[in-house]
């Protein structure tokens, strides 16, 4: 089973709120797994956000592939990924590698970005199925974030957020094998999930491009 946290991977925190100017991370984690493991795969989506540029990073131009990392809206650090995961043990070995694309709904126009995460693993290790195992950290850097307006700065980052975990899966023994997931779905500035982030970042819920600016006003 997966877990899909805020902070590190020994504990389940679902929600996040912008705290100042700081680097926030998610991790991803596996715990169950018996056997020769030589990938992970899995996909990590958010809605566009319709306001603001704190999450300039994670926003590229429609079908516009981008790798991490990636800049935020002042030139700086903005979103990377690590390998390393607090509070689960390190694969050895272990290369991740993201692709982030936000594309458009073809009849419901709603906008969702897919950031795909592969893990290659060589040589492959043995899992502990009793051991838990980072996957990747994904790292969001708001050292230049404020809250509400600002000229100088990543600005809104005081606006909700939702983030799904989907399409998990591990090479296991030679085969694709699919993980099930523990929740799989975070919120940033959305305690007690106040936003419906499954609407918010299901593709196929027929939203409109107006509806999901609307969300982050």
């Amino acid at each position: 089973m997966t877990r899909f946290t805020w902070g590190p991977a020994d504990g389940l925190i679902v929600n996040q709120d912008f705290a100042g100017p700081q680097t926030y991370t998610q991790s991803l984690s596996v715990i169950g797994l018996s056997g020769t493991v030589s990938k992970f795969t899995m996909q990590v989506l958010h809605a566009y956000p319709g306001a603001g540029t704190a999450w300039h990073a994670i926003s590229p131009p429609l079908f516009t592939p981008v790798s991490p990392p990636q800049p935020d809206c002042e030139g700086g650090p903005g979103f990377s990924i690590g390998s390393t995961v607090a509070g689960a043990t390190t694969i050895p070995n272990a290369v991740p590698t993201a692709t982030l694309t936000c594309t458009e709904g073809l009849t419901n126009h709603a906008v969702t970005c897919y950031l795909t995460i592969e893990v290659t693993i060589s040589p492959p290790f043995v899992a502990d199925p009793a051991t838990r195992y980072g996957i990747a950290t994904l790292e969001y850097h708001h050292q230049n974030s404020v809250a509400g307006v600002s000229p100088d700065a990543c600005d809104y980052a005081d606006l909700p957020m939702c983030f799904a975990q989907q399409n998990s899966s591990a090479i296991v023994n030679g085969v694709t094998i699919t993980l099930s997931n523990e929740g799989g779905l975070l919120s940033w500035e959305n305690d007690p999930m106040v936003v419906d982030c499954w609407r918010a970042i299901t593709p196929t819920h027929s939203s409109t491009w107006g509806s999901i600016k609307t969300l982050y006003r």
